[in-house]
């Protein structure tokens, strides 16, 4: 029937016109991110080319530089965190029957089970409220009830992670047992962006990391200009 035919291809339409919506709108989101990441990068690369502007000395800074020691910058609103584990609990019960041996007093006969449970060791929140402070020497998370620094020739390593209170950057170095690093939440692309320019004038690497910095808004010009 011609109905029939109708109604069949009409569908076909709609779900062609749905794909190709999902499509568009799937390639507005990859376009906004790869934006998005362009303007992260080329932010960190105007820092790496010219630290001297990365900071306003009339904004003041939280910590006593060393001398010439430079600031790459300061975020504001970071907690400090710490790995360890958490809490120990007892999960468990017991089975078995009450005897009466005398007005109001009874015993109880029976087994006793349980285990002890010790939460999983992950980054746990010391406070809130503080700035991180990063330099080219060191960063220093200076809080309401913590102050911590990490020296960059001290660094063994930097790992992104999330525990309590959000995104974190652990920092773990070689003259502390126990890792620490920075709450960063929404600030996370600053933080590590401005560590990870320390390091690299630390280690003398500057040169290389604006390479690759270079290297990588590059290839997000090229996708883009593909994809037109």
């Amino acid at each position: 029937m011609g109905w029939l035919r109708d109604r069949k291809e009409k569908r076909a339409r709609k779900a062609r016109e749905a794909q190709a919506a999902r499509e568009a709108r799937d390639r507005t989101a990859r376009e906004k991110a790869r934006e998005q990441e362009r303007k992260r990068l080329e932010s960190e690369l105007a820092i790496a080319n010219d630290i001297s502007g990365a900071y306003d000395e009339s904004d003041g800074c939280p910590i006593v530089l060393k001398k010439n020691e430079q600031v790459i910058g300061i975020i504001e609103g970071t907690g400090l965190v710490e790995v360890k584990a958490g809490k120990t609990q007892y999960r468990g019960g017991s089975a078995g029957t009450s005897i009466r041996v005398a007005k109001g007093v009874s015993l109880r006969v029976g087994q006793h089970k349980g285990t002890v449970y010790r939460e999983p060791e992950m980054p746990r929140l010391l406070c809130t409220g503080g700035a991180f402070v990063v330099t080219d020497v060191r960063a220093v998370y200076v809080g309401p009830k913590y102050t911590r620094e990490f020296a960059w020739n001290k660094t063994i390593s930097m790992t992104e992670s999330t525990g309590e209170g959000g995104a974190c950057l652990l920092i773990a170095v070689n003259n502390r047992q126990k890792v620490s690093g920075v709450l960063t939440g929404s600030s996370a692309d600053a933080v590590a962006g401005r560590c990870e320019i320390g390091i690299a004038i630390s280690n003398d690497n500057l040169p290389q990391l604006v390479a690759e910095l270079e290297s990588e808004i590059a290839a997000l010009g090229e996708e883009s200009e593909q994809r037109i």
